[in-house]
């Protein structure tokens, strides 16, 4: 990915946000994880909503508090390892430059059955339901 894109977007999510993610046991338990890729996921899991992810290595880099070499490592892993798909944006057809980056998180993998049976909640109802407070632009 061309490391001189700059997100503007991601840069005022980044300045106006005081959210949280949400990592589940699922992932925290994965022993083939590790703690880099179980933290980038839980923030991928919070920024992936119906069309998918389109933060910059930098930008994720950023938020974890990582540097772009492991935060690109660590996206390479999650690929490799099939928790997230990584569709790129070609600047023209045959070209090899990036213009944008899609990541989209198999939530399936780690979906979990609530512990209270009253609750009807799966959880991406519920992640949809915090994320659009925790991660919203204003």
């Amino acid at each position: 990915m061309n490391a001189n894109l700059k997100n503007v977007t991601d840069e005022k999510i980044y300045e106006k946000d005081e959210g949280y993610i949400i990592i589940p046991k699922k992932i925290l338990q994965d022993p083939l994880l590790t703690p880099t890729c179980k933290l980038l996921l839980g923030t991928l899991i919070s920024l992936d909503n119906e069309n998918g992810c389109f933060a910059s290595n930098a930008y994720l880099a950023k938020v974890c508090n990582l540097n772009i070499t492991t935060c690109s490592l660590s996206v390479s892993k999650l690929k490799n390892m099939n928790y997230i798909s990584v569709f790129y944006q070609y600047h023209s057809p045959g070209s090899s430059k990036i213009d944008k980056r899609n990541i989209h998180v198999f939530k399936e993998r780690f979906n979990f059955k609530p512990n209270n049976k009253n609750n009807k909640n799966n959880f991406n109802n519920m992640l949809k339901k915090i994320t659009k407070t925790a991660w919203r632009n204003s």
